[in-house]
């Protein structure tokens, strides 16, 4: 499942449901940003922190917490 051909609510109700990893939606749009950015120029930076708060995402979801709604 590509994280790039979902919706927003997919991402969530995947992530929150345990079937996809917010570190690697994360991943996945950080790819899509360096293939396409060159051209597009639409992205000035990425948030350095972006990787370290998915990861927090994760850890709440293994733990049996509610990320919340936009996790």
């Amino acid at each position: 499942m590509d994280p790039c051909e979902l919706s927003a609510m997919e991402i969530a109700s995947a992530v929150r449901g345990g079937r996809m990893r917010a570190v690697d939606v994360w991943h996945a749009f950080v790819q899509r940003i360096e293939k396409y950015n060159p051209v597009l120029n639409a992205f000035l930076s990425v948030n350095p922190q972006a990787e370290e708060e998915a990861l927090a995402v994760d850890r709440k979801v293994a733990a049996g917490e509610d990320p919340g709604p936009l996790a």
